[in-house]
């Protein structure tokens, strides 16, 4: 049973809300100084051992970690703008011990844009057991079940995964009763944005694609910081000097096997917006700086509704300089093969683990989560 320690992780929750009432724009247009200033939260926590601890989440499996960068960006991103457009939700107090308000609000707004919440409905029955509230009970799920809560609220994560509390019909019953203590002005407020009329559904969608476009903007913001330290490397090699960081005959014959072991076929699965969905990636390089890949995805058997498709996909392959820290790829979609109707290329972060053979990472997209691929040996 994970230790119940929310107090501890409040003060996380609450400097974020805090930190992020920064301007930002209601349109497509990433706002810098909010995305500098997330960026920077990120950067601090995604490599730290200590606010992995306080959720009591083993740093070294893998799954979480300095790979996460861009993930963290997006959804605090995305959670900012949120409070942005309300501020008042920053002190809206909670639905439940270490379960501020405006992060279920955050949840729901992630939901697909182009699916109704049906909030308004579920709010009328009162009862998260409803009929009524099944939609609504199913977003919270989507978003709750994953890691998006690691980065944007960590007492919720303790909350939602508590063995005694925090279940997704506890959650969103506690979010009724909240709403029903709302004036009528804040009432209106939450469905602006959680409502299923146009302007409503629009904002999401706006606040969703702002988000995704700052991780993305970061990620080339951060390309080209490392493309001019490889320049200078290679001027001072050219100058005569030996660049700090000039690996010997021994590593660039280690680099090769490990650019090399990315050659093949990987196989999995990832969830976005239409859930569950299998995944298949097929990948060719000879160098970190050039990565090209084939992206299919078709049904998993749990979500058989899901049509087939393919794009292609090219990025870069960060190798570590610890024995200790794996790799980072990431994949950028680009052209599509086959494409089904309403659906958009998405872009991958993730770590390289050569020991159990495996990639497991992000889905920097908006309405996506995570992805694992087992990389298919051929005999």
């Amino acid at each position: 049973m994970m230790k119940f320690r929310v107090k501890s992780l409040i003060a996380l929750c609450a400097t974020s809300l805090t930190l992020l009432l920064t301007s930002t724009k209601s349109d497509a247009t990433v706002n810098m100084k909010l995305l500098t200033y997330v960026a920077k939260s990120c950067q601090k926590d995604v490599v730290s051992n200590d606010y992995y601890q306080k959720m009591e989440i083993d740093i070294n499996n893998g799954l979480v970690g300095k790979q996460d960068l861009e993930f963290c960006i997006q959804h605090r991103y995305h959670y900012s703008s949120i409070i942005y457009q309300f501020p008042w939700l920053n002190s809206a107090g909670e639905i439940m011990a270490g379960y501020p308000a405006s992060v279920v609000i955050k949840n729901l707004a992630a939901f697909p844009y182009n699916i109704n919440i049906g909030l308004i409905d579920c709010l009328a029955s009162q009862d998260a057991s409803s009929r009524e509230c099944e939609t609504t009970y199913s977003s919270i799920g989507i978003v709750g079940e994953n890691k998006i809560m690691i980065y944007v609220c960590p007492s919720c994560f303790v909350v939602y995964n508590n063995n005694i509390s925090g279940s997704r019909k506890e959650i969103l019953q506690g979010f009724i009763q909240w709403f029903l203590t709302l004036d009528k002005s804040h009432r209106r407020d939450i469905m602006s944005i959680l409502g299923d009329d146009s302007k409503a559904v629009q904002l999401r969608h706006t606040l969703m694609n702002e988000s995704g476009e700052a991780a993305r903007e970061y990620q080339q913001v951060r390309a080209k910081v490392e493309q001019q330290e490889r320049e200078q490397r290679r001027r001072e090699l050219l100058e005569g000097k030996t660049p700090n960081s000039a690996p010997s005959k021994l590593a660039t014959a280690s680099i090769t096997e490990q650019v090399k072991f990315l050659n093949g076929t990987w196989v999995g699965t990832y969830t976005c917006a239409q859930g569950l969905t299998n995944m298949n990636l097929v990948i060719k390089t000879n160098s970190t700086d050039e990565i090209d890949a084939i992206f299919t995805f078709s049904p998993h058997s749990s979500n058989p509704s899901v049509p087939s498709g393919s794009f292609r996909m090219k990025g870069t392959y960060k190798l570590s300089d610890s024995s200790d820290k794996p790799s980072e790829l990431y994949l950028k979609g680009t052209t599509w093969i086959d494409h089904p109707s309403n659906y958009i290329t998405i872009d991958l972060s993730g770590n390289v683990l050569p020991s159990v053979k495996k990639i497991v990472g992000n889905v920097i997209t908006p309405n996506c989560s995570t992805f694992e691929v087992s990389k298919i040996e051929k005999y």
